[in-house]
């Protein structure tokens, strides 16, 4: 995989939350973020904490070492 194939989590979030049919505002509600602190996550202008990725697994099922994971890997490859 080279650089420009990197994806940031929130990339895959909104991908996720497309597939669920989720409203990105209302699930930013449900797991205690600020709608326009949610939206900066899926456009990639912030990154995944260990909070909001506990927060993600707790609604999506999905652990969140994942998220974590997904957040190393972009942070390594695009430093």
């Amino acid at each position: 995989m080279n650089n420009n194939e990197i994806l940031h989590p929130g990339e895959i979030l909104v991908y996720e939350l497309d597939t669920r049919g989720e409203d990105p505002t209302a699930f930013a509600i449900r797991i205690g973020m600020f709608p326009s602190d949610f939206i900066d996550l899926l456009n990639g202008k912030e990154s995944v904490s260990t909070n909001i990725a506990q927060r993600l697994e707790q609604e999506l099922n999905i652990s969140a070492q994942f998220w974590l994971d997904l957040q190393a890997d972009y942070d390594a490859l695009k430093a």
